[in-house]
């Protein structure tokens, strides 16, 4: 994260045009009341956009796709269920997922990138047994069990560019997982390099920005890039999938006649 910047945009709508061609709408008023249906209508290759909101429901990703929310601090899926989130593949960016009761996530394979996973009664993400799923550039924070789990210290799923504190069961942030490099969290795993075990200085409670003195900051995987070309950050806003789009933090809609309205919004720019 580069910068933090105010804005302020005024936009009148037109006619309903889809502007995103192989892309599948989850909202009010949308085509997708819910995500669990727009998944089962998507193909191969296509993306499911989740407009801003809170989605109470548990949902299965098994084919290759990829689930894009609006950024962690609008767009919510929550359950009850242990998992909220099934994955057995394709691609899931831009949430923020809790599950009540057990698991936020439970993955066989896919990618988990640029997501908050918190206040889990279980883990934050579970990786079952023979699982070739990953997660980069997530937060995971505040859950009864470990943060990210290799199914029983069978030593299944990777870790990069990821920070994982405040957790339960020993506060451990990574247990049992395939690897983990470039991550902040304490670590039991088959192989592990570059991690560290330090405060992320979070902006807030539930702000996830880190100031460039956090030892996070571009400290990640150099592989890897900033949208800016700089060296990833740990965390979710780093690394290749940041969410770089303005988080709307004030809206005013205002009627104006012959079918028009006129919308004021008031937004934060990551970069």
């Amino acid at each position: 994260m580069k910068s933090i910047l105010m804005l302020t945009a005024i936009v009148f709508t037109a006619a309903n045009t889809n502007l995103y061609g192989n892309t599948l709408k989850v909202g009010i008023g949308l085509p997708y009341s819910t995500i669990q249906s727009a998944i089962n209508a998507a193909g191969a290759g296509d993306t499911v956009k989740v407009f801003p909101g809170t989605y109470n429901e548990a949902i299965i990703i098994n084919k290759n796709i990829v689930i894009q929310g609006s950024g962690y601090e609008t767009t919510r899926i929550t359950s009850a269920n242990n998992p909220t989130v099934t994955m057995g593949g394709g691609k899931l960016m831009w949430f923020s997922i809790t599950s009540i009761s057990g698991d936020g996530i439970q993955a066989t394979a896919g990618l988990i990138t640029n997501d908050v996973i918190a206040g889990c009664g279980r883990y934050g993400v579970n990786f079952l047994q023979n699982s070739t799923a990953s997660i980069k550039n997530c937060v995971i924070v505040g859950n009864s069990s470990h943060g990210v789990e290799g199914y029983n210290n069978g030593y299944n799923g990777t870790a990069v560019n990821c920070i994982s504190r405040d957790n339960g069961e020993y506060s451990r942030g990574f247990d049992g997982l395939k690897g983990v490099t470039y991550c902040d969290g304490s670590v039991s795993a088959q192989s592990y390099s570059n991690t560290i075990d330090v405060d992320p200085m979070f902006a807030s409670g539930n702000d996830f920005h880190i100031p460039p003195t956090s030892p996070c900051y571009e400290t990640g995987n150099p592989a890897d890039v900033n949208p800016d070309g700089s060296r990833s950050d740990m965390g979710y806003f780093g690394g290749s999938d940041c969410p770089t789009f303005p988080v709307i933090t004030r809206l005013v809609i205002v009627p104006i006649g012959n079918g028009q309205v006129q919308i004021q919004a008031t937004a934060q720019a990551n970069y």
